[in-house]
């Protein structure tokens, strides 16, 4: 027998959900920010270093409130995003943007070859 859905959990992470996508959001907005105020100092790797450092320190910063856990959530967001960022810079294999692009879609260049798009089931 299926369990039941406990709907008022389902609304809090969906409320979550949407903070923490506010937070990339931020994320994404410091993130040419930094760019313009750095200029040709700010490489992606720092500039996601910067955004990594702000989403630590934020909930720190604001202090306990009643808000702490939005707060939290908020920073969350910009941490993913940040960290996301950062894995592009060091170009690891498996993130969308990279060099090295995962097999979801259908590259493998690290023999410099395509591959058939298994995902989608075309073929190259």
């Amino acid at each position: 027998m299926a369990s039941k859905i406990n709907f008022k959990k389902v609304q809090e992470r969906l409320k979550s959900a949407g903070i923490m996508a506010a937070g990339s959001v931020a994320s994404n907005y410091a993130a040419g920010f930094i760019n313009k105020t750095m200029g040709a100092k700010a490489t992606p790797k720092i500039n996601a270093g910067i955004r990594l450092a702000a989403g630590a320190l934020l909930p720190s910063l604001l202090g306990e409130s009643k808000k702490a856990g939005m707060v939290t959530e908020f920073a969350n967001g910009m941490l993913a995003e940040a960290a996301v960022s950062l894995a592009k810079a060091f170009n690891l294999p498996g993130v969308s943007g990279t060099d090295i692009d995962d097999s979801i879609n259908g590259y493998t260049a690290m023999y410099g070859t395509d591959t058939g798009d298994s995902i989608n089931g075309t073929t190259v």
